[in-house]
């Protein structure tokens, strides 16, 4: 019988041998999973874990050491990307290293889709039951995370199709501009300087979106309704 404690014993070397790169270190605890090209930090787990948590544990450790693998840090570092800029690449960059191990290691892909159903599709329903209070700008963000993930996952197109219609209601013609931006993606996009180029498209594309004419002029109708009416002066 395997023992969780000597699963996550094991980590480290299977890190290494995922990340092609050896000496790779693995850290358990606090919240978030991550990597900065040496050390893979993992969410907290107890000693004593169900499958479920096995199973997180393993699909971040894939998606962690495809990082390692597959991602050139340093083209991150000089990109000095801003926020919404690195939301689009890391989207991209995500879907595109982990594309790439799941073609060296099938056992791989099982985990990383399975990662993917769980974190997108478990908290869809309350993803939903917040959009009323969200900012429309975050939409947008969503459009392309969704988009990307449901290439390679179709139990995804109708959380996709409900952030198209998002951002068709609060930019009209936007998303049309970024469907093609995200079909150059899909077509080619081979390493991390690619996901850098596309995700500044993407971002432009977003910085530079205008309402259409008739919408401006319905805007600036509305203001002009909104104005109280002027009153005159009189002295006593």
């Amino acid at each position: 019988m395997i023992r969780n404690r000597d699963i996550l014993k094991s980590l480290p070397l299977l890190a290494a041998i995922l990340g092609d790169q050896y000496g790779v270190e693995v850290r358990i605890g606090g919240k978030d999973a991550k990597t900065n090209g040496k050390t893979i930090y993992l969410p907290s787990l107890p000693m004593i874990c169900d499958t479920e948590l096995l199973a997180m544990a393993r699909g971040y450790l894939d998606h962690e050491a495809a990082h390692i693998r597959h991602t050139d840090f340093r083209a991150i570092k000089n990109a000095k990307m801003d926020k919404i800029t690195f939301h689009f690449f890391n989207a991209i960059e995500d879907w595109r290293i982990e594309r790439k191990l799941g073609a060296i290691f099938p056992g791989c892909k099982q985990n990383l889709r399975w990662l993917v159903r769980r974190l997108f599709l478990e908290n869809s329903s309350k993803e939903k039951a917040g959009a009323g209070n969200q900012n429309p700008a975050l939409f947008v963000l969503d459009y392309v995370l969704f988009a990307v993930r449901s290439w390679d996952e179709p139990a995804l197109w109708e959380n996709l199709e409900s952030c198209g219609k998002n951002v068709e209601a609060n930019f009209p013609g936007l998303k049309h501009a970024l469907d093609k931006i995200l079909d150059a993606v899909s077509a080619h996009c081979p390493d991390t300087y690619a996901a850098i180029a596309h995700a500044l498209k993407l971002s432009a594309c977003l910085k530079q979106w205008l309402p259409p004419e008739h919408m401006k002029k319905d805007k600036v109708d509305s203001e002009e309704k909104a104005k109280p009416a002027s009153r005159g002066i009189h002295n006593k």
